[in-house]
């Protein structure tokens, strides 16, 4: 806070200087209250749909995230004592999606069922390499979207240390052409949970992010277009990503 000056002229500047943190902190607040307002709203919206399309949803996301407290609760206690569990995180994040983000409750029920089991195997440092078959990372994630993710991270961490993946890229194909990337990500804009049981706003989230690390990260673009083996990022496809993304702003808040 600046020092009170004398002169009354300065002594007012002095008094409107020193109320202004206060007026930002009420906008702050009224802000907050105005975002969790909304979000309130925004998630009642989404509980209404699931139950439009599950009419027994409530109760089976309840039984499900009842079953997956306690191995959730398992595998934080083990990863704290030191142990190698990234096939089991990766199983316990991809089961939380289905919970949070879908109705596909017989998938969630072999997710959970596939989890317990994992915490037994105590060294699980293969769930991090890189797999032969398609070239992507995540192993024991089942979407796309995941290992699309998992597989950015690995790449950023390759890139810092100057070795290129042993295996090529395989599983960007689908993403390959400008075309294939704005019918993958269109399809994503408009969740229609109420018809599909799925809430899309994850996988987008997650897909957007690790693009607009590949596409707009220099030295990560080029050392991708290096080693993906005819993975390209240049000049159409990176014209149709930020097209997309102007599309996705809502022109009258910017949002």
């Amino acid at each position: 806070m600046r020092s009170l000056v004398i002169a009354s002229v300065f002594g007012l500047i002095f008094m409107l200087d020193a109320c202004f943190p206060l007026a930002q902190q009420a906008v702050s607040v009224d802000s907050d209250r105005s975002a969790r307002q909304e979000f309130t709203i925004i998630q009642a919206i989404i509980k209404h749909d699931f139950i439009q399309y599950d009419s027994k949803y409530v109760a089976t996301r309840a039984r499900y995230a009842n079953r997956l407290k306690p191995l959730t609760a398992q595998l934080v206690a083990l990863q704290a004592r030191g142990k190698d569990l990234a096939c089991s995180e990766q199983i316990l994040i991809e089961a939380q999606w289905l919970l949070e983000h879908t109705t596909d409750w017989p998938r969630l029920d072999a997710q959970i069922d596939e989890l317990a089991p994992s915490l037994q195997i105590t060294d699980q440092g293969f769930a991090t390499e890189q797999f032969p078959g398609d070239g992507a990372w995540g192993l024991c994630y089942d979407e796309w979207f995941q290992k699309f993710d998992a597989t950015v991270d690995a790449l950023n961490s390759l890139a810092d240390q100057g070795k290129a993946p042993r295996y090529p890229l395989l599983f960007l194909q689908r993403i390959g052409s400008a075309d294939a990337l704005t019918t993958y990500l269109e399809g994503l804009l408009v969740s229609d949970i109420a018809k599909t049981g799925i809430n899309q706003r994850d996988e987008l989230g997650a897909v957007t992010s690790a693009l607009s690390q590949i596409i707009f990260k220099d030295d990560l673009r080029r050392f991708i277009e290096e080693n993906a083996q005819g993975f390209v990022i240049a000049g159409a496809y990176i014209d149709a990503y930020r097209r997309f993304l102007d599309s996705w702003q809502d022109p009258s808040t910017g949002y």
